[in-house]
């Protein structure tokens, strides 16, 4: 997705259950990760971002497959993909 969109996730024991854009809502069937990354090879200063691969449910019971991401830095987290 370029550029990533902004959403609001709902976790239950770290992991997240839920996400939502500005229009739609997703139920997260499996969550796979955190995969803890840094933008920055080079620094020393420890992971900034976790990347979790979703199974979801749209809310007309479609299946999606995506890329979410929480920069751990601002807290804040945003749809970066959809795998076909």
């Amino acid at each position: 997705m370029r550029p990533p969109v902004p959403v609001r996730v709902q976790l239950h024991a770290f992991k997240p259950v839920a996400f939502r854009d500005r229009e739609h809502s997703f139920k997260v069937a499996a969550a796979y990760g955190p995969w803890k990354t840094s933008g920055c090879w080079w620094s020393t200063n420890g992971w900034d971002a976790e990347e979790w691969d979703v199974l979801a449910e749209t809310g007309s019971g479609s299946s999606v497959a995506c890329l979410l991401v929480r920069d751990c830095v601002q807290n804040e987290w945003r749809l970066e993909a959809f795998y076909d």
